[in-house]
């Protein structure tokens, strides 16, 4: 009987393992994958553990945005190549480390204006899609 257990046991620690060693491979695959910009579109970069985002994304759901306007979410927890993104697009801008540089939410307009923060975002977004 213990020699069955221990076998089960043995078979899980693998099992455990190799799941780990798979999500391992997944996520670094994920993070080198850049992200596709269409010409037009503007980039919403965004966390999904950000307060402020989600309210941008809020925002944008109630007022069926995605139906409407040209623009591209961008989640930068997860993907180095959408950190180094935001960082490029941040520097045009003028942002520095001491600057906001990294901060989120971030708006990079097809126009190359800048938005920082949910409450700017949601007032370009509200221009953008007429309301006052």
């Amino acid at each position: 009987m213990k020699n069955i257990k221990d076998k089960g046991l043995l078979i899980f620690i693998i099992v455990v393992i190799l799941a780990l060693t798979g999500l391992l491979v997944y996520v670094q695959i994920k993070s080198k994958k850049g992200t596709t910009i269409a010409q037009g579109e503007d980039l919403l970069f965004y966390s999904v553990s950000c307060p402020h985002c989600k309210n941008v994304e809020n925002f944008l759901k109630e007022n069926q945005a995605e139906t409407k306007l040209a623009y591209k979410n961008i989640e930068v927890d997860f993907s180095q190549a959408n950190k180094q993104l935001i960082l490029q697009k941040q520097t045009i801008c003028g942002y520095t480390e001491e600057n906001n540089l990294g901060a989120i939410p971030f708006l990079y307009t097809k126009d190359a204006k800048c938005f920082i923060g949910d409450v700017e975002i949601i007032n370009y977004f509200k221009q953008e899609l007429g309301i006052k």
